[in-house]
């Protein structure tokens, strides 16, 4: 069973962690610091408060991190990580 709560409730760290590991068996894998995510998100216009995760026994399963930009909005990331997939939160 999963909730999903907006990403102000997770660290920078947290929502870095999820991502790298999201795409941690793709062909490319992502390599990411903190500071490089951060950046990327400044880059791309993260708006904490359209984005959400999702979370299952306390950690962060998937995440969907968005931009808003007048009144339209731009999904900017998502990735489930691999232990969570095949569970609906895709």
């Amino acid at each position: 069973m999963f909730t999903t709560h907006p990403v102000t409730e997770c660290s920078e760290q947290q929502l870095c962690e999820a991502m790298i590991d999201a795409f941690s068996d793709y062909q490319l894998p992502l390599n990411l610091t903190l500071r490089s995510f951060q950046f990327m998100m400044v880059q791309r216009g993260l708006d904490l408060n359209a984005s959400r995760v999702a979370v299952v026994d306390g950690s962060v399963a998937a995440i969907w991190l968005v931009a808003v930009r007048e009144r339209n909005a731009y999904l900017i990331s998502s990735g489930t990580r691999p232990r969570f997939r095949s569970k609906g939160l895709g």
